[in-house]
């Protein structure tokens, strides 16, 4: 949600999530990414040792393509936090990460 919301205000767009379930070391998983416009962005591949990449972003992932969909499919910002109890400290950390970006 965070980076979505970066990529937003950086002028690139909106990302909706997409998430999904599979049997990953004999364990239920589930992973989330973003994707925009056929575009995946997955910043947490690397917790999966199958993944073809522990960064990936691409316009065709099979991998991607072995993850039964699952949840639902959200715009990828921080509007996604509005009314949690926790909504003041995740825009507080937001800023933080984005202060520390720009320097």
């Amino acid at each position: 949600m965070l980076l979505g919301e970066y990529l937003r205000e950086s002028g690139l767009g909106d990302f909706h999530t997409r998430s999904g379930v599979r049997e990953c070391d004999g364990e239920r998983r589930t992973h989330a990414w973003m994707v925009q416009d056929g575009l995946i962005v997955d910043i947490t591949a690397d917790q999966f040792p199958d993944a073809c990449a522990a960064v990936i972003v691409t316009r065709d992932s099979s991998w991607h393509q072995s993850w039964l969909p699952a949840g639902g499919y959200c715009l990828a910002s921080l509007a996604h936090f509005e009314g949690h109890d926790h909504e003041g400290r995740i825009r507080d950390v937001y800023e933080s990460l984005v202060a520390v970006a720009a320097e």
